[in-house]
């Protein structure tokens, strides 16, 4: 009876997003759409379709945690950040204002995919690791200096292809009588495997004979696993506010400024350097004003002192 009730659970939540998909947003600085909110965006999705139509400056952002900008800096840089760290970016104009192109997000709570396309994998721009990403609960697409940005989302599911074979987790090794380790090319997605290779050649034959053994890496797997299954559970909006909150807390404590530190502050209390002809001359009068006052006050106690005598 539980196994059927849970069947039917997965059957309507698949028949809900084929339903609301794909669905069109348009962002006018400084507006935003919740894709919680548009599409129920579900824990347990780390995959994301979707076309974009715009001059610069798509946003996208993760929770307030991990940001994506498409055709920053006059759609010349695309970067992957999180808070204040950029951890890849891509040179080169991505956006066109005429037309929509293709892109694809694939994540999970360490490493983070960008690409151009409609398939997983294609064309990777960006990608970022991390020892353990916040679970991700909402994703926010807006629009930054006054832009308008028209997107499509096509797909928001779940992702068995790109992060199950890690493409920075293969360590694939190769030799010839010794281990060495290859270099992963991007455009091959390949199991996980540590392979040594035995390779003879016949002197009188251009014919090889390969001998290659293989065992899975362990040194693969997500340093989160032991948080895989908040990802499964919705998160209440309390929770969700509560994560946020304390999110913004660090963020303020982090770019929080002492005031004595500012320009500003020395300022008021030191006094500016004036290198002006005329300033100098008021500075002179001044100091020789002065120092007659003075000396008028110590010849008038010298006279009086003597004519006391």
């Amino acid at each position: 009876m539980l196994l059927a009730v849970a069947l039917l659970q997965i059957c309507l939540s698949a028949v809900f997003i084929d339903i609301a998909l794909p669905k069109r947003f348009v962002t006018i600085d400084p507006e935003e759409k919740s894709l919680r909110e548009e599409i129920t965006f579900h824990p347990d999705v780390n995959y994301l379709q979707f076309d974009v139509k715009g001059q610069r400056d798509a946003f996208l952002q993760f929770d307030f945690t991990f940001l994506i900008i498409l055709g920053g800096w006059g759609n010349t840089k695309s970067t992957l950040s999180v808070g204040d760290k950029i951890l890849d970016e891509y040179h080169g104009p991505v956006l066109d204002h005429n037309n929509y192109n293709s892109f694809w997000i694939s994540w999970n709570r360490s490493h983070i995919y960008f690409g151009q396309g409609i398939n997983s994998g294609d064309n990777i721009l960006m990608f970022g690791t991390s020892d353990c990403f916040p679970g991700v609960v909402d994703l926010i697409l807006r629009s930054k200096f006054r832009q308008t940005v028209n997107w499509i989302i096509n797909k928001a599911d779940k992702d068995n292809v790109l992060l199950n074979n890690d493409l920075h987790c293969d360590n694939t090794s190769t030799s010839t009588n010794e281990i060495r380790k290859t270099a992963t090319d991007v455009s091959n997605i390949s199991s996980t495997v540590n392979s040594q290779t035995t390779s003879t050649e016949d002197t009188n034959s251009i014919e090889h004979a390969h001998h290659t053994s293989s065992t899975l890496n362990s040194l693969c797997s997500c340093k989160c696993s032991k948080e895989e299954k908040q990802n499964s559970l919705e998160v209440p909006k309390d929770e969700l506010r509560l994560r946020i909150k304390k999110r913004l807390d660090e963020l303020e404590n982090e770019i929080r400024i002492n005031p004595k530190t500012t320009s500003n502050y020395r300022a008021t209390r030191t006094s500016a350097a004036d290198d002006r002809f005329s300033a100098k001359i008021i500075g002179f009068i001044g100091v020789l004003v002065t120092c007659l006052l003075i000396a008028m006050i110590v010849l008038f106690d010298a006279v009086r002192f003597f004519q006391s005598k």
